[in-house]
């Protein structure tokens, strides 16, 4: 793996574990009111809660700018992006780009609205944002090392 290809490895692994303490503090406590996380340090033995969301039929992916500061930066900005959230545009720009991009192909089949989405989480260091045809959301419990040993190994089947 190269130098390059591991830090994006790093960032993606750092943010599947700020999503995880998300989730699990979202499902861990019953008076949870949104203004808190429990951070789980991903090198932790011990077993705990942690949430998976996983992509399917991925088209494009995007990780960096803006963060949390920044926000307002961004093109959503002022159509209900908000920081430390999850989102799906609706009619989404990216999409009619992406689609027109590969108009060109000789065998290109329009309609990419109704078979991608357009999902943004929002965190505090970068946004993540990808074109996919849907997703799905796992709870594990065990420790981080493990859930991303499992997590790798299925990509690898």
């Amino acid at each position: 793996m190269t130098g390059e290809a591991a830090r994006h490895l790093d960032r993606a692994r750092a943010r599947v574990r700020e999503l995880s303490a998300a989730i699990h503090a979202a499902r861990g406590s019953g008076d949870w009111d949104g203004t808190w996380v429990r951070v789980v340090d991903p090198t932790a033995p011990e077993p705990h809660p942690l949430g998976v969301v996983e992509f399917h039929r991925v088209h494009a992916v995007t990780l960096g700018g803006p963060n949390d500061e920044a926000l307002d930066g961004h093109p959503l900005s002022g159509k209900g992006l908000r920081a430390y959230a999850a989102h799906r545009v609706v009619n989404s720009r990216w999409i009619a780009d992406a689609e027109r991009v590969n108009s060109v192909h000789p065998q290109h089949r329009g309609g990419w609205h109704g078979r991608l989405h357009h999902y943004v989480f929002c965190f505090h260091d970068e946004t993540f944002e990808c074109l996919a045809g849907s997703f799905t959301t796992r709870r594990y419990v065990g420790s981080p090392r493990t859930v991303l040993s499992e997590l790798i190994g299925r990509l690898l089947e």
